[in-house]
């Protein structure tokens, strides 16, 4: 779980605590990486290098989605670099 609070001069920042800070401030909910994705409320779950993970959305899946990829189904939740689809 990412914890809101931000880091102090005496106890520096974790890489997990920066990303986690920038992607509230910017409105993203997410991480998503090739084939994987994880949400504030479970936020780098993995451990894993997160050196390819990009900010993402934790939305609904929109027709368009569904459109590009047919494995999706409208409305199931989904990962995406994009706020709508």
């Amino acid at each position: 779980m990412y914890n809101n609070r931000k880091p102090t001069a005496v106890e520096p920042p974790t890489v997990k605590a920066i990303v986690g800070l920038y992607l509230r401030e910017h409105g993203y909910d997410a991480l998503m990486g090739h084939g994987c994705g994880c949400r504030m409320d479970d936020f780098m779950p993995c451990g894993a290098p997160i050196i390819d993970c990009v900010a993402a959305y934790f939305r609904p899946a929109t027709q368009n989605d569904v459109d590009e990829d047919r494995a999706r189904e409208v409305g199931a939740m989904m990962y995406s670099p994009k706020k709508e689809g």
